[in-house]
Formats: structure tokens, sequence, C-alpha cells
């Protein structure tokens, strides 16, 4: 069900460059903690807007948290982080909305799903400058 729903947002990102002239950008990463035996792969979206002084963004990320076997394509996932929002710029400041949700995954047999400690979901407002 999230990768439909992460498809419907790429896609969603990706519909106004018919109508809208604007900018997609996007960044995909992999990594490994330096203190634990897990790594992690990330794919980050966005698609920016301008009219006038105002420049609208729109993005989305989606973060994989993953247990490292023996095997690199047996590996066990167990947390997926996404994030979608919205960016309002005028001139240098801006206005954000921004929806994080984070959840176990079950890889299995024997596995765990690693409880969360701060709660599943978090909507935040913010406002600020950027130079």
């Amino acid at each position: 069900m999230k990768y439909k729903i992460f498809l419907i947002i790429i896609l969603f990102l990706c519909f106004p460059t018919l109508i809208f002239s604007g900018e997609l950008h996007g960044d995909f990463k992999i990594g490994k903690s330096l203190e634990f035996d897990i790594a992690f792969a990330a794919i980050n979206i966005s698609y920016e807007i301008e009219f006038s002084i105002m420049k609208l963004m729109i993005y989305g990320g989606w973060l994989t948290w993953f247990e490292l076997t023996d095997s690199f394509l047996s590996n066990k996932p167990f947390r997926d982080i996404y994030s979608v929002g919205s960016r309002l710029y005028i001139y240098n400041l801006f206005i954000d909305i921004n929806h994080f949700c984070n959840h176990p995954v079950f890889s299995g047999f024997g596995t765990t799903w690693n409880k969360n400690i701060w709660g599943e979901n978090l909507s935040t407002v913010s406002i600020g400058i950027e130079w």
C-alpha cells in the first residue's frame, strides 16, 4: 500500500511538468551505520514552480533501514520512513508544511518489528529564511 502511495506522489510531482514550467530534482543515496551492522537506502524527489517573486516546492522522500546479512540480496529491512511536504518561498522567506511517518517493517520469521521510540507520525509547520 505504501508503495502505491509513493508512486502516486511521484506521478503527482511529475504531472505538473506538462502544465507548468518548473524544475524536477531528486537524489538517491545508500549508506552504512558506523556503529551498528545496519545500512539504509533513500530516495528524495521535489518539484519547484516559480511564480514571479514566489516559488513553490513540493517534495517527498522514502528511507529504508535494514540489517546487513552475509548475503547482499537477503538483507532484512526493519524501518521505513516517509516524508511529504510543501514549501512556499517569498524571496528568501519560506513557510514549510511537512508530514513524516515512521513504520516498522517485518522481515520474516525470527526478526523483530523494532518498535518506535517517538511514535509513528509527525506533522509540522515551520517558517524560516534561506540564504
